[in-house]
Order: C-alpha cells, then structure tokens, then sequence
C-alpha cells in the first residue's frame, strides 16, 4: 500500500521538475518561458520545503506562498531551516516567482538565477536527506535523488 504524499515529497518532486526541465535547456539560447517554469518549481519546493519542517515541529502556519513570511514562521518558532544565507537572503525573490512568473507578462527570470537557486536547493536537501539513516528515508517515502 502506498504512503500518503507528504509536503515534503512534495518539495522534492518539484525541485525533480525544475531540474528535469533546466537538463533540456540551452545554456546559450534557453527559453524564457521555460526558465519562468523552473522559477515557480523551485518557489513552491522550497515552499512545501518550509511547510513541512513547521508541520514537523507543530506550527501552524497562514495558507501563504510568501517564503519570507515562512521563514520568519521558523526563525521566530526556532524551528531549524538549515537554509544557507543565500536562500534565506532572496526569500523576497523567490517569492516573486510564484505569481509573477504565471501571471506577469514580460516578467523572465534570469537563467543564473535560476542555476544558483537550484545549486542551493540541492545543498539544502543533501544536507537534510545525508543526515538521516537509510531506514528513515523510506519511511519519509522521499528517497529521490536530488542531485544535479
């Protein structure tokens, strides 16, 4: 029987997404749309990212997707993000890029921010996934790879 999907499958499955579409992109003539698809990826894994760190650590939080606003959450409920300063620090970036990248027109993110968004991301999950035991893994049921 198959586990229930959690916020934080959920976070990885999107990260997945955005990494499989950044594969198939030319670093010399990438596609503006597709970038913005990756950008509202990487937004909402690191959104369900957050949400389930706060589940886990018994804080409701607002039916939001302002990273910054999460964040704040966190650090004021001293729950540990173990986020880098890079992320904690674009939060508001971030942000943007789950409205204005659908809803926007004109609005295009550029391609190295979306190649540092994903590198920090990743870092985030190694560090979370390397500091759990392989029994743990299967039972979060998030034993993806989520290297680039």
């Amino acid at each position: 029987m198959k586990t229930e999907e959690t916020y934080r499958d959920k976070a990885v499955k999107n990260f997945e997404v955005a990494k499989l579409i950044r594969s198939h992109l030319s670093s010399n003539d990438p596609d503006d749309s597709y970038i913005n698809i990756i950008g509202y990826h990487l937004q909402q894994s690191m959104e369900f990212w957050i949400k389930c760190e706060l589940m886990e650590n018994g804080i409701a939080f607002p039916k939001s997707h302002n990273i910054t606003q999460l964040i704040m959450l966190a650090n004021d409920n001293d729950v540990d993000l173990n986020i880098s300063e890079y992320l904690n620090d674009h939060s508001e970036m971030f942000t943007e890029w789950e409205s204005h990248s659908r809803y926007v027109m004109g609005y295009r993110i550029e391609l190295k921010k979306i190649d540092k968004a994903i590198e920090e991301i990743s870092d985030c999950f190694e560090h979370y996934f390397n500091s759990l035991n392989d029994g743990e893994i299967e039972e979060q049921g998030s034993s993806m790879d989520i290297n680039m």
